[in-house]
């Protein structure tokens, strides 16, 4: 079974190490961030944590998560 799941910080650093990881285990990753990604990703979507208009917008297009999340979160 494909379990979906959303990394936040995608584009860099934990966070793509992460995607690389789940993608590497045949996971679906949607991936957050502020700068845009291909990599290790099957759904990028925009995200800057600073800005509840962006929290808001992203949340919106996020389809089908329901594995689990990775990320820092306040």
């Amino acid at each position: 079974m494909t379990r979906t799941i959303a990394v936040t910080g995608v584009a860099s650093g934990i966070g793509a190490k992460v995607a690389a990881l789940l993608k590497a285990s045949g996971d679906r990753v949607i991936g957050f961030d502020i700068v845009e990604t291909e990599t290790n990703v099957d759904q990028f979507i925009p995200l800057d944590l600073g800005d509840p208009t962006s929290i808001k917008k992203a949340a919106a297009k996020v389809d089908g998560v329901g594995a689990g999340a990775v990320g820092y979160y306040s």
